[in-house]
């Protein structure tokens, strides 16, 4: 879930993109049904929010995702000669 002009939803595409994961973006500043089950799903309504399998995460904390990553079975990223990061 996210919002325009959301710097930190910025962030969390940027580190989502950079570990190779697709994605699907969910307005949450403009659809009111993503923003009830936001609030279902965490009980207020805040951005970037994030389901990764089972696990949610609110915000930008890099280790998070990339533990929720892993525990979801995505491999560990590659940097720019091959070697896993």
């Amino acid at each position: 879930y996210r919002a325009d002009n959301c710097e930190s939803c910025d962030v969390v595409e940027t580190i989502l993109n950079s570990n190779n994961v697709p994605f699907s973006v969910i307005q949450a500043d403009t659809d009111t049904e993503a923003q009830k089950k936001l609030n279902e799903l965490i009980g207020s309504i805040r951005v970037p929010t994030l389901t990764i399998g089972t696990n949610v995460i609110n915000g930008t904390n890099r280790a998070a995702i990339e533990d929720s990553l892993e525990a979801a079975g995505y491999p560990e990223p590659e940097d720019q000669s091959g070697n896993l990061q």
